[in-house]
């Protein structure tokens, strides 16, 4: 049987942010991104637009475009006459963006829930029941099977799916950036033997937005991310890793 995989999801719009980016620069950026979401890139590194010029085969310019993009993003901090540093991950973090995405994707939930007769929202949730169902059945055949990377990219693609089919622009872009600061810990500390426990609960939000009732929708995703946040701080504090996340 195929192992799970993310490769066939369906495309989301970027963010506004990373819409302006040339192809060269978005590469850069992507590639970036997965460093330091995998932690191939620990806090305190220094990134240098010349060394990573060199790594790419291209001019700065695109270099410089995208750690501009990641520093606005709260991965990296500007060095004067340096180069980037790689930020550390903290507590503060960790609870920030807990709380907005409590105070966002419950209300990207609700939209959805409203226009549950588009049928462009139908098939966003299709897919995402589809995709959702794959997960299940591939966490029971065994750990081996699933990159964690899948697993990143199936969250991420759950709730950006969500956050799009409501229909408010800038509020995925939002939960986006969030999204990914969130994903830093989730990666090093979320194990695959999570993925029953999330997918079960993602195929209950989305039976709750298909009903079409905004209210209920709305506190299923609350319930849902205030659920999320109390793993992963339980998860931080239980883990060896948390040396590696500052107080």
């Amino acid at each position: 049987m195929a192992n799970f995989t993310t490769n066939d999801l369906m495309p989301i719009p970027m963010s506004g942010h990373l819409s302006t980016l040339n192809p060269m620069s978005k590469q850069v950026y992507d590639e970036l991104l997965e460093a330091l979401i995998t932690w191939e890139l620990h806090p305190g590194d220094i990134l240098i637009e010349s060394r990573l010029a060199e790594r790419f085969n291209t001019s700065r310019t695109p270099i410089r475009e995208a750690l501009k993009v990641l520093a606005g993003e709260g991965f990296l901090k500007v060095i004067p006459r340096t180069g980037y540093v790689v930020c550390p991950v903290t507590f503060e973090d960790v609870h920030e963006v807990a709380y907005m995405r409590q105070i966002l994707e419950p209300e990207a939930a609700a939209l959805t829930a409203s226009r549950i007769e588009l049928e462009s929202v139908q098939a966003t949730l299709n897919e995402l029941e589809r995709i959702t169902k794959e997960l299940a059945a591939a966490s029971t055949r065994g750990q081996e099977r699933i990159d964690p990377r899948d697993i990143y990219n199936y969250n991420t693609h759950f709730h950006l799916s969500i956050a799009h089919a409501s229909g408010i622009r800038r509020l995925a872009g939002a939960i986006d950036v969030l999204l990914k600061e969130e994903a830093r810990v989730m990666f090093r500390d979320r194990t695959v033997k999570d993925a029953p426990f999330v997918t079960g609960e993602h195929l209950a939000l989305l039976e709750v937005i298909r009903a079409g009732n905004p209210d209920r929708a709305r506190l299923a995703m609350k319930a849902h991310v205030e659920g999320n946040r109390g793993r992963l701080l339980e998860s931080l504090l239980s883990s060896r890793s948390t040396t590696l996340i500052s107080l």
